[in-house]
């Protein structure tokens, strides 16, 4: 897309503020332990352009002091 020019798609992320994923795009959160530990992990996943995936480790606030979250 050159500078100026606006999509279908552009104007409805303009008028509703949400942009909608094509259908052969699919979102995924998903939380797991590993070593008593809570982590989570979020993919795109798209059968065109790929796949893209992040894991981060969840902390939380105990006693004024911020550690790993533990599995329950």
């Amino acid at each position: 897309m050159t500078a100026g020019t606006a999509t279908a798609q552009d104007q409805q992320t303009r008028e509703s503020g949400v942009l909608e994923a094509p259908p052969e795009v699919f979102h995924m959160v998903q939380s797991f332990c590993i070593e008593g530990h809570v982590f989570v992990e979020a993919a795109i996943i798209s059968f065109r352009d790929g796949a893209s995936a992040s894991v981060v480790q969840v902390y939380e606030e105990k006693n004024g002091s911020v550690v790993p979250k533990r599995c329950d």
